[in-house]
């Protein structure tokens, strides 16, 4: 049944070509529930580390080459930006997760700096003489740490007997040890899979690749064992010296196997609940299949039966105590049938425990829960119905049902034989269906009326024409229908035979004489028309309004408006300042359009027109064109203005120019700032000012003196125009004693509050310009004298 459990679980990812994890398990239940295949049995699972470090992951379509299973990180599996997830976005995912550290991981590497270990161990028992699983092993640190000296590790650590202390199984066929230095795209490059470095396509933009940078090809790790002997093994992984850039073991779903003697399985004669534990009562046989790969000998497998169900009144007898199998017998099989018991129970158990004999010379049981569920018999249901056009419409009859087992049948009154039909009757008539479900072969019968009144032509009351003096009047028109096939009544207006309105009722705001038109049909087709005439006394007013000359910039502009016909004296309203005068004055500072509202005395309307009052705006831009922005080389800027006739440049080292396109150079390694000016035909000004970032330096001294007196009791570095990413110092061991992502840092020639020796310490300091984004890499040694 755990095979079957695990299909379920991971079935619902297949569509998915990304990985996916989650944190529900508990490491316990990750070992036994995912990890654990054949052969194996487990117990004293402990998990050392965050708890956000370990998970269950599916993988489906992707390139990890393994399809699920359970991950262990050196940060964290979630979907947070810093997992495991695609696609390969980061060249340095990752997380510091703050855990500590691992003694079998720092003997690998002889130090005492791992970190942010994550430790998953377990005893175990095997049925045959080699314990195997599978894994892969993935890590951000591909391909710039390699051979750095300070990368993480990782191992897989057997202990017990005949095993010489914790050996690490991690190796490849001709036992070299796997790690980032051993498995790359230059050594055993048959083992490794490149997976880009975070910037390049398509592994950056596709969740078919995953978030690390490099990972090996699904490895296995095995090693010689004793029949049912106690084992412990140590799956571990640890950050060294820094926990940024994370690394992840993927270890392979119901891989840790052993090889078994035996392996048993069962079968139903149909799955009437999408489930092969639960079968139908008096409907269902259970077929077990025993199966064994070494056949020499004669075995005997004893059969232990309990749970609720009785023997002989809800299963039948013919499951045997034992099992015997001949020598060169590879399997045997025997079934059962759930029976009727006539009891109303609803589920009951066979719980089938098989004694079965292993390698080791002992017994090896499996349990196996078959659950009886008692099936109702099938009833029916039909709803009634009613068709308001008589051979005009259809209905869908589709039966309620409850009670039996798939597949139904049915038996229709019109001889069709489908779940549901569609009738289109003329006349009220009656339906009937009688159902029969497979497995108990049970009936039931409904029946349904599909009505059909009689119905009348729709009438309109008339509606009267409608005078007014002024346009703009509002009327709401409320029509009486009466008659039709229902209650229920589709309607068109229309105005001078346009198409306006589909709703029940209309609302009118015209603003000339006009013809409205009012259709009404029902859903079976019948139809009525009728329509009125709305007069209006007045004409419609026209308004005017000038047309200003081009301005500069928040110059000054007058705009005026009037109007001709309508009905009195006009009034005017500008929206946009809240005057009501007939002339305004604006001063825009770019293009702009201004609306006026004007109005009669009837007030019941306004008709807006606006004018567009354009600006000159001559646009101050530009550039500069250098390959290297060093002291003392030219400098070409571009003059990218728009409507510009002059300019004038303040090129920021005390030269200036009116060329368009000026060329200078600086002396002095600094920021500099350009002020261009420039002038339209129209005398419009518009200014611009822009930096350049000319030289930078690096300064960092090769002696320091932390002796305590006023001088050079710190080492720190100098710099113009330099953003420091990260500065490491270390020991003549290799060992980090000081990191800073500070380009303000110093060091006090102390860790952890104690005194460093003298001697000339390495220093590594990574780097970029103000005004580059490619980083540089510098490297160097120190001198500390007390």
């Amino acid at each position: 049944m755990l095979l079957y459990s695990l299909f379920l679980m991971f079935i619902p990812q297949l569509i998915f070509g990304q990985l996916i994890t989650n944190t529900a398990m508990s490491p316990p239940q990750l070992v036994q529930n995912v990890l654990l295949g054949s052969g194996v049995n487990i117990s004293n699972v402990v998990y050392t580390g965050d708890i956000q470090a370990i998970g269950m992951f599916t993988a489906n379509n992707t390139n990890l080459g393994i399809n699920n299973g359970i991950v262990i990180t050196t940060g964290t599996v979630l979907n947070n930006g810093n997992g495991p997830q695609g696609p390969n976005n980061d060249g340095g995912s990752g997380i510091d997760n703050t855990g500590g550290s691992s003694v079998l991981l720092n003997g690998l590497i002889n130090s005492n700096s791992t970190k942010n270990a994550a430790i998953l161990e377990f005893d175990f028992q095997a049925a045959g003489d080699i314990v195997s699983f599978n894994y892969v092993f993935g890590s951000e640190e591909y391909l710039e740490y390699v051979d750095a000296g300070f990368n993480d590790v990782f191992g897989l650590f057997i202990s017990g007997p005949g095993i010489d202390g914790n050996q690490n199984i991690a190796k490849l066929l001709n036992q070299t040890v796997v790690s980032i230095d051993n498995v790359n795209n230059v050594k055993n490059s048959a083992f490794y899979i490149d997976n880009g470095d975070g910037n390049t396509a398509p592994y950056n933009s596709s969740n078919l690749f995953i978030q690390y940078d490099g990972f090996t090809k699904v490895l296995t790790a095995s090693s010689p064992v004793e029949c049912g002997q106690t084992y412990h093994l140590t799956i571990a992984i640890a950050d060294v010296t820094d926990g940024i850039f994370d690394s992840g073991i993927f270890l392979e779903a119901q891989s840790l196997t052993s090889q078994a003697s035996s392996e048993i399985s069962y079968s139903i004669s149909q799955d009437f609940f999408d489930n092969p534990s639960i079968v139908a009562e008096g409907c269902t046989s259970v077929t077990f299949s025993f199966t064994r790969t070494e056949t020499s000998n004669t075995i005997s497998v004893p059969i232990e039966l309990s749970g609720t169900a009785s023997v002989g009144l809800d299963y039948t007898n013919t499951i045997p105590s034992v099992l015997n199998l001949a020598a060169g017998q590879a399997s045997a099989t025997f079934s059962f049938d759930a029976l009727v018991d006539l009891i109303i129970d609803d589920m009951e158990t066979v719980v089938i425990t098989f004694l079965v004999p292993d390698l080791c010379n002992g017994v090896r049981p499996q349990e196996f829960t078959i659950t009886i569920k008692e099936v109702e018999p099938i009833s029916v249901t039909l709803a009634n119905d009613t068709i308001f056009c008589d051979g005009a419409q259809s209905v869908i009859l589709t039966p309620v049902i409850s009670g039996g087992l798939s597949p139904i049948t049915y038996s229709w009154s019109t001889t069709e034989t489908s779940s549901s039909i569609i009738v289109q009757p003329l006349i009220t008539q009656v339906y009937s269906v009688t159902v029969t479900d497979f497995c108990l072969n049970s009936t039931a019968t409904a029946t349904a009326e599909i009505f059909i009144p009689n119905s009348e032509p729709i009438v309109i009351t008339p509606l009267p024409d409608i005078v007014e003096n002024c346009p703009n009047v509002t009327y709401v028109i409320n029509p009486i229908i009466t008659g039709g096939a229902s209650s229920q009544f589709n309607y068109l207006w229309k105005i001078n035979g346009v198409n306006v309105s589909t709703s029940s009722s209309l609302t009118l705001n015209l603003l000339t004489s006009s013809l409205i038109t009012l259709e009404v049909f029902d859903n079976c087709g019948f139809f009525a028309t009728d329509s009125f005439e709305l007069f209006i006394l007045s004409t419609i007013l026209i308004p005017e309004i000038n047309i200003p000359d081009k301005i500069c910039p928040g110059e000054s502009v007058e705009l005026t408006a009037s109007a001709i016909f309508g009905n009195g004296e006009y009034t005017f309203f500008w929206p946009h300042s809240g005057e009501t005068t007939a002339s305004v004055f604006v001063n825009p500072f770019q293009t702009t359009t201004y609306t006026v509202n004007v109005s009669d005395e009837c007030q019941s309307y306004f008709i807006p027109i606006s004018t567009n009052v354009q600006v000159n705006i001559p646009r101050a831009d530009f550039t500069f064109s250098s390959g290297d922005l060093n002291i003392g080389t030219p400098i070409q800027f571009i003059n990218q203005s728009l409507n510009g006739v002059s300019f004038s440049w303040d090129l920021g080292n005390g030269s200036f120019s009116s060329l368009e396109n000026p060329v200078t150079s600086y002396n002095d390694i600094d920021t500099f700032f350009i002020t261009l000016i420039v002038v339209d035909d129209f005398g419009c000004i518009d200014t611009v000012s822009k930096e350049i970032v000319i030289g930078y330096a690096l300064y960092i001294p090769n002696t320091f003196t932390p002796d305590g007196n006023r001088f050079n009791n710190t080492f720190f570095a100098k710099s113009i125009n330099i953003v420091i990413l990260e500065f490491e110092i270390f020991n003549r061991w290799g060992e980090l004693v000081f990191y800073s992502t500070k380009t303000d840092f110093d060091w006090d020639g102390t860790v952890n509050g104690k005194e460093c020796p003298d001697g000339t310490y390495t220093y590594r300091v990574r780097f970029k310009t103000v005004t580059s984004k490619v980083e540089e890499i510098k490297i160097g040694h120190v001198s500390l004298i007390r």
